[in-house]
């Protein structure tokens, strides 16, 4: 959703996903000093872990749940 910030893209967006009945996650792109968890590592790191996407996933039990980037245009 393209719009004035503090216009509702990201409420409309959770709350049309809720009323579907899918698990919604907001994840501020924004904030994150650190692509890497939106990527995951790999596991020839000494600290592997997989994506936060991949990790919502897993803890929704769904192939198909909503994860809001908030703010992507000003990610790192």
């Amino acid at each position: 959703l393209v719009g004035p910030p503090g216009c509702g893209k990201s409420t409309v967006a959770r709350l049309y996903h809720e009323m579907a009945g899918y698990p919604v996650k907001t994840i501020n792109v924004s904030g994150m000093t650190d692509a890497l968890s939106l990527m995951g590592v790999h596991q020839s790191f000494g600290e592997a872990k997989p994506s936060l996407v991949t990790e919502w996933m897993a803890s929704t039990e769904l192939a198909n749940p909503c994860i809001i980037l908030d703010e992507i245009d000003k990610a790192p």
